[in-house]
Formats: C-alpha cells, sequence, structure tokens
C-alpha cells in the first residue's frame, strides 16, 4: 500500500533495492515504451471518470453554496456561520479534484503493477529487475531459468536492463 504523497514506486518491492534516482528513471523508461494505443486507451479511460466527477462536484458546489447562502441569512450573518459557510465551500469545491488525484493515482499503479508483472520470471514469478543482463538474457536466480529480453515485452526489457545498470 503507498503512503499518500509518497513516490508510487515505493508501494512495490520491487523498488526497494534501488534509490529515489534509479526508480524514476525506470518509471522513466516504462512510460516511454507503452505504445500509443496504450496512451490513448488510457486518456479515454480518464475522461468520462473527470467528466463525471467534475460535473458531480460542480453541482455539489451549487448546492453548498445555496446551503451557505441559507445558513447566512438565518443566522444573521454570524461569525462562526461565516467562518461554516466558508470551511464547507472550501470542502465542497476540492473535493472533485481529490477525487481526480486519486483515480489518477490508481491508474498509475495499476499500469506500474502491469510493468512489474511483465518483468517476472514465467516459471516461478521471481522478480527480475536489478538482476545483471549477460548475452542480452538474465537468469533467475530462484529456479536458473534463463528468460532471453528478447522474449518480453519491450518495456520490461527497458525496466530490467535499467535496472541492471
Amino acid at each position: 500500500m503507498r503512503i499518500p504523497l509518497r513516490k508510487h514506486y515505493r508501494a512495490f518491492r520491487e523498488f526497494d533495492g534501488f534509490d529515489d534516482a534509479t526508480c524514476e528513471r525506470l518509471l522513466k523508461r516504462a512510460r516511454r515504451a507503452q505504445t500509443p494505443g496504450a496512451q490513448l486507451l488510457r486518456i479515454l479511460a480518464f475522461l468520462p471518470i473527470a467528466l463525471f466527477v467534475l460535473v458531480i462536484g460542480a453541482v455539489w458546489f451549487l448546492m453548498m453554496v445555496d446551503a451557505a447562502d441559507h445558513l447566512l441569512r438565518d443566522s444573521g450573518r454570524s461569525l462562526w456561520a461565516l467562518v461554516g459557510s466558508f470551511f464547507l465551500l472550501l470542502i465542497s469545491a476540492c473535493a472533485p479534484f481529490v477525487v481526480l488525484l486519486r483515480v489518477t493515482d490508481e491508474f498509475r499503479r495499476r499500469d506500474l503493477r502491469r510493468e512489474l508483472e511483465r518483468t517476472r520470471c514465467a516459471k516461478c514469478r521471481y522478480g527480475l529487475i536489478g538482476l545483471p543482463v549477460e548475452n542480452d538474457a538474465v537468469k533467475c536466480p530462484e529456479c536458473g531459468e534463463v528468460m532471453p529480453l528478447g522474449d518480453l515485452s519491450p518495456s520490461a526489457a527497458a525496466l530490467i536492463r535499467a535496472g541492471a545498470e
């Protein structure tokens, strides 16, 4: 599980042995290796969610403006009513953006998990990132299986090569 406001890669034990600069380099290579079709699919999946959250957030914000207006009219504009209505409007204005940040965070985590699954040994599922690359292949230390990097996806091969540097 990722701690909020921390780096995405710190949620995965495969990256524990690397410093932050190496992890950032690995993630950049994985992002560059994604096909344009996969990137388009990700955008198309995110747009309806974003529109829905923003529309619901706008409706919620307008309802809170009305509620704050009634609170101020009924209370005679006291200090506590002003403070309460300010926080009510502030929270209702920020809520859609917090939801969208959470959704994008989930997309990134899912993409990273998918990339890491591609870098595992086909036989025993041992993580191959950080192992030495010899003759364009990686030998699994767990089961001894030799995995040619040409058999893996381009992004997985790039991650393994970058981790071996």
